[in-house]
């Protein structure tokens, strides 16, 4: 039997109804906001992660998400 895959951009849709979702996801913003400035500026500088990584100083899997 083959389950129904229901996009996520669905299930987020239905999941924001849902004040202590809303709250919980709200407060983990801090901890994502330095990951989302890194991809932002590696997608404005259209670099991909290892040339990233060598601009940095450091190594593909520590910039890949």
């Amino acid at each position: 039997m083959n389950p129904k895959l229901i996009p996520v951009e669905e299930s987020f849709k239905q999941w924001k109804k849902d004040p202590k979702y809303v709250a919980a996801y709200d407060a983990l913003e801090s901890e994502f906001a330095p990951t989302s400035a890194m991809i932002k500026a590696r997608a404005d500088a259209d670099m991909i992660h290892e040339q990233a990584a060598e601009a940095m100083g450091t190594t593909q899997a520590v910039v890949a998400p």
